[in-house]
């Protein structure tokens, strides 16, 4: 339509990234291969963006076909970018299907990026089942992640368990950081009970003082 071929145009290049939002559903609302189709004739510097819409606006009604032509993609960067795009809006709405496909993914940044997200929604939304989630999710960077997210989102409702679930994140450094965090909350409602579950970790005393010091218990 008139619009897509504006945007084709390369005295469009400086206005297209206004209208993605109102084009691309439009597109969609003709089907997915319409709008994918003609998201593969864009010259590079748009096609960017319109991934980056196409994966918002496809995600909230078929997320699986949105992240399998995304994979499609060659250029790796705007591919990361999509992807990371359909899986909030994804996360949001269907966290345990984003994890069945994010289980799929290799280990790495993306997939660090992807499990955070999945577990900050869904932790929200239903802290048991997303425990349920992570506590079956092997030792890896991505776990960790989504250790940290959950710990963030629980350490208000359930210092306890957010606490317990910190502590089990394999990185020292973002370990360290889940922990105070939840003690930092912990001790404004209960600071002698943030105090004894601090110890009950049995952490060497070094470490101990540096976190009592950092959530000023």
């Amino acid at each position: 339509d008139a619009l897509a071929s504006m945007l084709t145009r390369p005295e469009g290049n400086h206005f297209g990234y206004q209208v993605w939002d109102e084009l691309i559903p439009h597109l969609l609302s003709q089907g997915g291969r319409v709008a994918t189709d003609w998201i593969d004739e864009l010259p590079e510097p748009l096609r960017a963006d319109a991934l980056k819409s196409l994966a918002k606006n496809w995600a909230s009604g078929d997320p699986q076909a949105a992240v399998e032509y995304i994979a499609g993609q060659l250029d790796s960067e705007s591919q990361v970018r999509a992807t990371q795009e359909v899986v909030r809006q994804w996360a949001r709405y269907d966290p345990a299907g984003a994890a069945d496909w994010a289980a799929g993914l290799a280990d790495g940044q993306n997939r660090e990026f992807v499990y955070k997200n999945i577990a900050s929604h869904w932790s929200a939304a239903d802290p048991v089942a997303s425990l349920e989630w992570i506590s079956r999710l092997p030792i890896s960077s991505s776990r960790d992640a989504a250790l940290v997210a959950f710990a963030s989102n629980t350490a208000m409702s359930d210092p306890e368990t957010s606490l317990q679930m910190a502590s089990t994140i394999t990185d020292p450094d973002q370990r360290g950081e889940a922990i105070a965090e939840t003690l930092t909350i912990w001790r404004r409602s209960d600071q002698a009970s943030a105090r004894a579950a601090l110890q009950s970790l049995g952490l060497p005393e070094d470490e101990a003082a540096a976190l009592r010091a950092d959530s000023s218990l």
